[in-house]
């Protein structure tokens, strides 16, 4: 990560939950757009809930933000986590990212 990520993700209003000082995850909403933008958990602390505490908590802002529905867009290996948070499968496409590069993703959404 770079040095100044904290900051970044301090700007971006992220959740972050850390353990012993270690950042576990974070994750952020945009609730001007109503999308999830990111959920990241270390693949070494995967599988431990983290993840879905990060969901909750970002869905709840959003709830408090007076949004209804929540869309997001799923790398491929995460709609199955997606699917368990209660978010519905759209059909695949792909994300561009700033610096130019394309993934394959899948729109999902969620009525809160």
């Amino acid at each position: 990560m770079p040095d100044d990520f904290d900051e970044i993700l301090f700007n971006l209003d992220a959740i972050v939950l850390e353990e012993q000082e270690y950042i576990v995850g974070f994750g952020f909403v945009d609730t001007k757009n109503g999308s999830l933008e990111s959920i990241f958990v270390d693949p070494r602390f995967i599988g431990r809930g983290f993840g879905k505490q990060i969901a909750n908590e970002l869905i709840s802002i959003a709830k408090k933000s007076g949004l209804y529905t929540l869309k997001l867009a799923s790398s491929l290996n995460a709609i199955k986590f997606y699917e368990s948070m209660g978010f519905v499968a759209g059909k695949k496409t792909s994300w561009k990212h700033p610096s130019g590069f394309e993934l394959a993703c899948i729109p999902m959404t969620k009525v809160i």
